[in-house]
């Protein structure tokens, strides 16, 4: 069915938004609405955002649209792993330990996700983020203020690969290819090519570190700072010669730290950047593109998305530096490859809406599965007793009723498997199953009657899956640890018991482990 969707930016400078109609078939970006964010000082205060988020939604007669937003990426701690396989059932089990050591904050103090960026034979290369809960709590709760559910919070320099496909639409698929996106806090980068998103970075560098030092060099306050940096009309020929000084220092820092990025990038992938797109407010600055162009001996040009995408909009061109982020952010929900796969909307964060609409879904298939279990059935025997174009007839109307519950798919040949696929999928992301639901019961019941009761333990984390429980927690001992897996290992269905982690805490009375039992037989 067709959605309304809006890609919301949430700049320092300005609030962005991009209205997108349709679905995966066909859409358009119909809107864009920005809203300048008034400010006296550099980081706006959070009455000031929710005031202008809410004239915005007000404006804009936003009310009960699909929200997909993004958070910055300098408020978030990023790291690219490599793990030694593809199958992403296992990476979704092993990826949260694996960056534990290098995170700045414990696990459950901070919500995690990732992207995959590359497979390869039997290696991932896989990104991973994270921002701390606290943070996140009070981001959702400003955006709630302001009448904001949004259903996706993605990364922000992660979701411009969503232009991917339509920049490359137009390019050598094999180039390698640069988005910087050159905003008021921050400046974005994301490389890709061939369909694969390499790297992205964020730079503390933009157009309000020229304000500042306008603001230093000149006496001012910010918001005068920023007024002369915008429109410098009324200056003197000295104080034009000055700002231009401030702008070539500040965008000299910029070029060196994008130039350390790509160099970077190359020596991790054996690549070089062959083309670079920019947009962004600050992009707007006289003469960047050709002095990128010369100063990193690549090609950098403005990019242009608007006018690549079906639209209703006017003054297209106006748009092109302000509206990509946004509209990357919507394209996430039309677009069925080359997009971010990271939503921080997940645990205690989930989009509550999105389970209920999965669940309300569950019984309106359900019925729907019976209709057409039904309808091939009397198809089957009526065929002996009606003509052919009767039972064509009824095809059809089967195939309309599975287009009218999924007009995602495209591809119709035996709708009643397809819909018993779709439920089963559907089931799967709400973790539910009448088959392993008794089971799981099961284990969970072992567990706590096998270990003793006089051993004090803080279960922590606790993961049951068809092929083996993981338990992590805190109790205090070794010896404690060793009894709880001894204790375990009497039960037949547990086919091995590993104590796979076991260490003191910074409470030296404390001892942190992890037990990995597998319920099936290792492959000799």
């Amino acid at each position: 069915m067709p959605k309304t969707i809006i890609g919301l930016d949430i700049g320092s400078h300005s609030i962005k938004a991009a209205r997108l109609q349709g679905s995966i078939r066909s859409f358009e970006i119909d809107a864009f609405y920005e809203k300048i964010i008034p400010r006296e000082s550099e980081y706006p205060s959070e009455e000031v955002i929710i005031d202008t988020l809410r004239e915005m939604v007000s404006e804009g007669e936003m009310g009960g649209y699909t929200f997909i937003t993004s958070l910055p990426g300098n408020r978030l701690f990023a790291r690219i792993i490599s793990l030694p396989f593809t199958d992403e059932k296992k990476i979704e089990q092993v990826v949260d330990f694996e960056v534990e050591g290098d995170l700045p904050f414990p696990l459950e103090e901070l919500v995690v996700d990732y992207h995959i960026l590359q497979k390869k034979e039997k290696e991932s290369r896989i990104l991973v983020s994270a921002v701390e809960k606290e943070f996140f709590k009070n981001y959702l709760s400003v955006l709630a203020t302001a009448g904001i559910d949004p259903r996706i919070v993605d990364i922000d320099s992660l979701a411009l690969f969503n232009l991917s496909q339509i920049i490359t639409a137009g390019n050598d698929k094999e180039k390698c290819l640069s988005i910087i996106d050159f905003g008021a806090s921050k400046t974005s980068i994301c490389i890709f090519n061939n369909g694969q998103v390499f790297f992205v970075r964020t730079i503390p560098l933009a157009g309000d570190s020229i304000t500042r030092e306008v603001q230093k060099d000149f006496g001012l306050s910010f918001a005068q700072a920023e007024e002369i940096k915008l429109h410098n009309g009324e200056l003197s020929q000295d104080e034009k010669e000055r700002l231009s000084m401030i702008i070539r220092k500040v965008v000299g820092q910029l070029l060196q730290e994008i130039s350390q990025t790509f160099y970077h990038f190359g020596e991790m992938n054996i690549k070089r950047v062959d083309e670079v797109f920019i947009c962004g407010g600050t992009s707007n600055l006289l003469n960047l593109p050709e002095y990128l162009t010369e100063k990193l001996g690549i090609e950098v040009k403005k990019l242009k998305v608007v006018k690549e995408i079906p639209n209703s909009l006017t003054r297209t061109s106006e748009l092109d530096s302000i509206s990509p982020q946004s509209i990357a952010l919507a394209l996430r929900e039309v677009s069925r490859a080359n997009v971010s796969q990271i939503n921080f909307r997940k645990g205690e964060f989930s989009f509550r809406k999105a389970i209920k609409e999965i669940q309300g879904s569950l019984i309106f298939t359900g019925v729907m599965a019976f209709v057409i279990l039904f309808l091939a059935s009397f198809s089957f025997f009526s065929r002996y007793y009606q003509t052919n174009s009767q039972y064509q007839e009824l095809q059809k109307e089967t195939n309309a009723i599975f287009a009218e519950t999924f007009p995602g798919e495209v591809k119709i040949v035996d709708p009643v498997r397809q819909m018993q696929s779709k439920i089963e999928e559907m089931e799967r992301k709400i973790g539910y199953s009448s088959e392993n639901a008794e089971p799981i019961l099961d284990f969970l019941q072992e567990i706590c009657e096998r270990i003793p009761n006089e051993i004090k333990i803080d279960v922590e984390d606790l993961l049951i899956d068809f092929e083996q429980i993981r338990m992590k927690g805190k109790t205090e001992s070794i010896e404690a640890v060793d009894i709880i897996k001894n204790e375990l290992s009497k039960n037949e269905r547990f086919k091995k018991v590993e104590v796979k982690d076991t260490r003191r805490g910074i409470d030296e009375s404390i001892f942190n482990f992890q037990i990995n039992i597998s319920l099936v037989e290792e492959k000799p």
